[in-house]
């Protein structure tokens, strides 16, 4: 499992996202999906809203209660049926998964 982008997150959320990787690793293929950006700073989330990465100064990144999970090979790219199933995954998880907020 690639632990990068994973240390800044809060100790609790941290399991629960590598607990998501362990499924989608063993649903899709080890090693599969990574964490792309967990904790960030300020000035991070600044750039991210001023390119239109992101919609809010106020993430939950910047505590370190958010992740961006992708799969490694397509990256943004990934099928429609890799979202719904980190949907899924993260939603049993007891967490709001940030695909919902595009719907």
């Amino acid at each position: 499992m690639d632990t990068r982008n994973l240390d800044g997150l809060k100790p609790g959320f941290r399991e629960k996202v590598k607990g998501i990787l362990r499924e989608l690793g063993s649903r899709f293929g080890e090693p599969n999906a990574y964490v792309a950006s967990g904790r960030r700073t300020r000035e991070e989330q600044a750039r991210l809203v001023k390119a239109g990465y992101s919609k809010t100064i106020r993430s939950k990144h910047l505590t370190g209660e958010a992740a961006d999970i992708v799969p490694r090979r397509l990256g943004w790219k990934a099928s429609r049926a890799f979202w719904l199933q980190l949907g899924y995954l993260a939603t049993r998880q007891g967490l709001i998964w940030g695909g919902f907020y595009g719907l």
